[in-house]
């Protein structure tokens, strides 16, 4: 349950969020691609989620707000959902703020690392069938969360990197994404 005091600690990073979108400091080009798609998918290594779910597949939307610049910035909002489970799902709704630094070109290719920061809202809902009825329990919970990984430009559409990401003290997860920019 989120109280007042929680409420009121997630609204100034929110505040700073949007102010950073909307303040009109943004340095993209009219040629650059400012759009991207992630599918991804994360393999759950230790944590709470880890011992009832596996991984958790799912897609990010990101907006790059700063081409000039050597650090890209981005927002992204994303929504992960757990693979099959007997009786338990978990759904994840993020949104983050951070930075795509490109490293050097391999093999003609851009090699870069990126980080982000921001809040993930948890849904959790489990139930068990008894012998008369079926029980069902729903948590719900809002964390921080940071991710850090690196990839590769494939050309200037597609593109893919390896991730860790960790949420609050719930879990730790590696993943893999691949992107399509536009």
């Amino acid at each position: 349950m989120l109280t007042k005091a929680k409420r009121h600690k997630l609204s100034f990073p929110i505040l700073m969020i949007s102010s950073l979108l909307f303040s009109g400091h943004g340095y993209a080009k009219d040629e650059d691609k400012d759009w991207q798609i992630n599918l991804l998918s994360e393999y759950f290594l230790q944590g709470d989620y880890g011992v009832t779910y596996d991984a958790v597949i799912g897609g990010e939307l990101v907006y790059f707000f700063s081409h000039k610049q050597a650090w890209h910035h981005f927002f992204k909002s994303g929504y992960r959902r757990n693979t099959e489970q007997n009786g338990a799902a978990l759904n994840l709704y993020n949104i983050d703020i951070g930075s795509k630094f490109d490293i050097t070109t391999l093999w003609e290719r851009n090699l870069f690392i990126e980080y982000s920061v921001g809040a993930v809202y948890s849904d959790e809902k489990f139930s068990t069938q008894l012998i008369d009825r079926k029980a069902t329990s729903r948590f719900s919970d809002w964390n921080f969360q940071s991710a850090v990984g690196i990839g590769m430009d494939f050309n200037e559409q597609f593109s893919s990197k390896i991730y860790v990401n960790q949420i609050g003290a719930t879990a730790t997860s590696i993943g893999v994404s691949f992107s399509v920019i536009f």
